[in-house]
């Protein structure tokens, strides 16, 4: 980036009140730092334009042009001389994956889409279930100390590169955390900012950080190492010494039940709350800070009783250790598929099984902590990789539906009734439009006593993917009311302008739903696949193939499903 565009940057960052000390860092540190990347899983804090990945990348790139043309030389050499010759693997990447963490709204607009962040801000997310390869951080010098210390702390890495004041030496309190968590500091070069991007006089050191129980990567002597990121978090915040061997094992599990009734207590909060005009966000945010406070008081309460107690209920210090840990990292992964689930940014576009997919992307991110300003970020990941599911979602309810009885042939394509085996192979058919009337298999289902059962979850994740699909097309609908009673009743979903119908279903015995789609939908989701399958390329085909009732007026669909591209993404917001 160049020096005018980040002059233009700071401006924008401090117009906004977002400069929290915004110094890019140069090359020439980082090539301190770049014989010691090979194939990392790295955290970037406050990664700012993400200085770091793009000059490793850089650096990366002009290193294998000249070792592939060093290759490339010997390999002539050998073949002139009648020698076989071969080329070595110079593929390998410095950087496997690329995680940061970064304040600053602008700047997290700026952000590729394969980059994730894994939080905001740094004094409201912890590191210790965050575990990668490599820490890289340029920290705001003001505070540079109460960073340093709480990456030495609790970090997850195997080694940390920080870009800090050189007076980080004298300070007894960083020296004592790097005794207690057996690491080592090394100083890779000093530099200052005088040429820098950003101008300041402030010198700093490129400090490494190696825990010496990953010494043996590196070459070096492997030390014992009995302390961990997450050790030093448990023993911090219980007042615990590293070795207490008070207490003996003991199961500390969370039952289903458990599970379902947390579960029941955000859905009831969500519905109630967001009438008081609450937005689901901070429902959310407050109910997980509260389970959060609980869980930790309830701790404290159990270390606080007598050993004696703890020794007959064969409770350990390990064990206490181990349900935290479970109970921190399931409740994290609780509350994400809440805002998967729950989220109208989210739930209003993407298919059930759309947002499952990208869930489990987000998943391998690790766990990320559950805050407002997290939320965001992840909404604003999740936005820029939706426009990959828009199509595939659209094409996948299609062929759902395409059972024989909902199927009719294009014009050209009478032959594809012959019952070839319809049902089982229909992935396979192609040039067939969906009536407007539609047989769904087995949405609804009995509960144990044989009964109607209003909450089946398949059922309801069935009409939420219509209006998803729906909406997508461009029919805005209301979420469905009237929920059937009894099978064979009708239940309406409705348009959001006007009083007519969307759509109307029944339920019956044998799990089916039969639906009646709004013509203009049908209209609209036919022209859409088809286009998309290749099955027509102009709106011209449509009425030379299309059924007569299903073609009249269907061209102004062509090209309408949804996709976010151009979405103006600073004015998203988290209320649901």
């Amino acid at each position: 980036m160049s020096s005018n565009s980040i002059s233009q940057l700071v401006l924008d960052l401090k117009e906004a009140g977002e400069d929290f000390e915004f110094y890019p860092t140069t090359k020439e540190m980082i090539m301190t730092i770049y014989p010691y990347m090979d194939r990392e899983k790295v955290l970037d804090i406050g990664c700012g334009t993400c200085n770091f990945k793009k000059i490793i990348e850089q650096m990366r790139k002009e290193e294998y042009d000249v070792l592939s043309g060093i290759e490339e030389r010997k390999f002539k050499e050998a073949e002139a001389k009648g020698e076989r010759y071969y080329k070595k693997d110079i593929r390998n990447c410095k950087i496997s994956r690329y995680y940061v963490m970064e304040k600053s709204k602008i700047l997290l607009q700026q952000l590729d889409e394969d980059t994730v962040c894994l939080g905001t801000d740094f004094n409201e997310n912890t590191l210790i279930d965050k575990k990668v390869s490599t820490i890289f951080c340029n920290p705001p010098y003001s505070e540079f100390e109460i960073w340093t210390k709480k990456i030495i702390s609790e970090g997850n890495f195997k080694q940390a590169f920080l870009v800090i004041p050189q007076r980080w030496k004298d300070n007894i309190e960083i020296k004592n955390l790097l005794d207690f968590y057996n690491t080592d500091a090394d100083v890779l070069g000093s530099f200052d900012f005088l040429h820098a991007e950003r101008q300041a006089r402030a010198k700093v050191d490129v400090v490494r950080l190696v825990r010496k129980k990953y010494r043996e990567r590196y070459g070096r002597e492997q030390e014992n190492f009995d302390t961990d990121a997450f050790e030093g978090f448990f023993n911090n915040t219980f007042g615990l010494d590293a070795d207490d061997k008070r207490y003996k094992e003991s199961d500390y599990d969370r039952s289903s039940r458990i599970d379902k009734e947390k579960d029941e207590k955000i859905h009831t909060a969500l519905v109630t709350q967001v009438e008081e005009g609450k937005s689901k966000a901070q429902i959310l945010v407050e109910l997980y800070e509260e389970e959060y406070t609980t869980l930790i008081k309830h701790l404290n309460l159990i270390m606080q009783l007598d050993e004696e107690v703890l020794n007959t209920f064969d409770f350990s210090i390990k064990k206490v250790k181990e349900g935290l840990k479970e109970q921190i990292t399931g409740m994290k992964q609780r509350y994400w598929k809440k805002v998967f689930d729950e989220m109208d940014e989210i739930t209003s576009r993407l298919t059930c099984k759309s947002r499952n997919d990208l869930y489990e992307s987000f998943q391998e991110t690790g766990c990320i902590d559950f805050t407002m300003s997290n939320i965001y970020s992840v909404i604003l990941w999740i936005i820029k990789n939706a426009n990959k599911y828009y199509n595939s979602q659209l094409i996948d309810f299609f062929v759902t539906l395409s059972d024989r009885e909902n199927v009719k042939p294009y014009k050209s394509n009478q032959k594809l009734f012959e019952d070839d085996g319809w049902r089982w192979s229909c992935k396979n058919k192609r040039d067939y439009v969906l009536d407007y009337r539609i047989i769904m298999s087995s949405p609804f289902r009995t509960n144990w006593s044989g009964s109607f059962d209003r909450n089946e979850f398949s059922a309801n994740r069935t009409l939420q993917d219509i209006k998803v699909i729906a909406n997508n097309l461009g029919f805005e609908t209301l979420s469905w009311n009237n929920l059937p009673n009894d099978f064979g009743e009708k239940a309406y979903i409705y348009n959001r302008v006007g009083e007519d119908a969307f759509c109307e279903y029944k339920a019956y015995k044998n799990g089916n739903m039969h639906i009646k789609f709004n013509k203009e939908f049908t209209k609209a989701l036919n022209v859409e696949v088809s286009r998309l399958l290749g099955w027509i390329r102009c709106k011209e085909d449509i009425q030379r193939e299309f059924p007569e009732e299903l073609a009249k007026g269907a061209e102004k669909y062509f090209k309408t499903n949804y996709t976010c591209i151009g979405t103006n993404t600073l004015m998203l917001t988290t209320k649901g």
